[in-house]
């Protein structure tokens, strides 16, 4: 950052214009890959005035493109979407290929985190066509990348798997190796929801420790914890949770860092009984991103604030944040959060004694479930449907999977 100040010093000094917007263009990025989204954002409207002012477009449009994930964090994601438009224009009109499929692999992960699923889709495949026009492997690396995030989101997690050994390939081909571990850290996870969480634990001690993705480690960690809390061993997720308490930046929610503290705090005193410490958890952070506009992790965080009245049997409270969950997880088709919530609803419809709405909010959990073992290798069928709070939905149902 010193060189950066100095070269600001020095352009200001020469009065040359677009020395000094390059040089702000280059500390809004040094801020956000540090951790400081709210600097990043300051430094790009700087540049961008300056840019404007002396009608330097394609500058303009290279600080619009690299400001989107800062501004997601700290104004709001349709804000970063206006930014990644603005970009997209000036990327057209002067055909500059490459960026304008960065540009639209950007606008892909950003509307993820919107939870617009079907826009992200639509623009996956306009950078996969054209990454494969061009030759650019490095986007085509990208944009599978959020292609297997709304696989795993979605809980199809063949095709999910079947992308990680695509995105590996890929990411050594173009050498874009950070993609390799952001998808080594989704198979974790998609181990983890089918029933192996000791497999995705091994998947993320492995990974090398590399200082120049030290923005990535909450996200790692944060799966690490999530994991550790998937196969009841607390002391150990106690142990990652103190590391992504380190990590986590709570400005920049692009990583997904500070999401995941929230969902791991909360899980975790969940899982301790701790039901006020999980509503302080995670409240405020569903508040944050409602105020942003991030759903990926909301219905996961707004089931947690469901569980944590759930277990201090305050039932109104409870039911508020079901069905908010419930709409945010159909929204987005996030099956494997939606199957609990609904089985939960059930459980809330049967003390009210509403014995067919109870019915058929189970047998919906049901068919989610069995639609997610289809969906699922054929291998981690068994261990999938093995599981503790799985096995507890089939009981009485036509399919009862603790019989075969």
């Amino acid at each position: 950052m010193r060189v950066n100040r100095e070269a600001l010093e020095l352009a200001r000094g020469a009065g040359d214009g677009e020395a000094e917007a390059r040089v702000l263009w280059n500390m809004q990025q040094h801020a956000y890959f540090s951790g400081r989204a709210r600097e990043a954002v300051a430094y790009s409207k700087q540049a961008l005035v300056l840019a404007e002012r002396l009608g330097l477009r394609e500058l303009c449009a290279y600080v619009l493109n690299d400001s989107s994930r800062a501004l997601m964090s700290v104004e709001s994601v349709p804000n970063a979407l206006k930014a990644l438009a603005e970009a997209r224009v000036i990327w057209r009109e002067t055909q500059n290929l490459p960026m304008l499929v960065d540009n639209l692999s950007s606008t892909a992960e950003t509307s993820v985190v919107g939870g617009d699923i079907e826009t992200a889709e639509r623009f996956i495949d306009e950078s996969q066509q054209l990454s494969q026009t061009i030759g650019n492997a490095w986007n085509l690396t990208y944009s599978s990348g959020t292609l297997m995030q709304i696989s795993a989101l979605r809980g199809e997690t063949r095709r999910g798997l079947e992308l990680h050994t695509y995105i590996v390939q890929l990411a050594r081909q173009s050498g874009f190796v950070v993609s390799e571990q952001i998808a080594d850290i989704q198979r974790a996870m998609i181990l983890g929801a089918l029933g192996e969480p000791t497999r995705g634990i091994e998947i993320l001690r492995a990974q090398p420790i590399n200082d120049a993705f030290l923005f990535l480690a909450p996200w790692r960690v944060g799966s690490m914890t999530f994991l550790e809390l998937m196969r009841g061993d607390l002391p150990a997720a106690r142990a990652a949770l103190a590391q992504i308490q380190v990590g986590a930046s709570s400005e920049d929610l692009s990583t997904y860092g500070p999401m995941y503290l929230a969902l791991c705090n909360a899980q975790f005193a969940l899982a301790e009984k701790r039901f006020e410490d999980a509503l302080t958890a995670a409240r405020p952070m569903v508040e944050q991103m409602r105020a942003l506009g991030v759903y990926y992790f909301l219905p996961e965080l707004v089931w947690s604030l469901a569980q944590a009245h759930l277990g201090l049997r305050e039932w109104d409270a409870a039911e508020k944040f079901l069905r908010e969950a419930e709409a945010l997880a159909r929204h987005m088709r996030a099956r494997f959060v939606l199957w609990e919530i609904l089985a939960a609803m059930s459980e809330m419809e049967t003390r009210r004694g509403d014995l067919e709405r109870a019915n058929v909010l189970k047998n919906e959990a049901r068919e989610i479930i069995e639609w997610l073992a289809d969906a699922a290798p054929e291998e981690l069928r068994e261990t999938f449907l093995a599981q503790e709070k799985i096995r507890a939905v089939g009981k009485g149902l036509p399919t009862d999977w603790e019989s075969g």
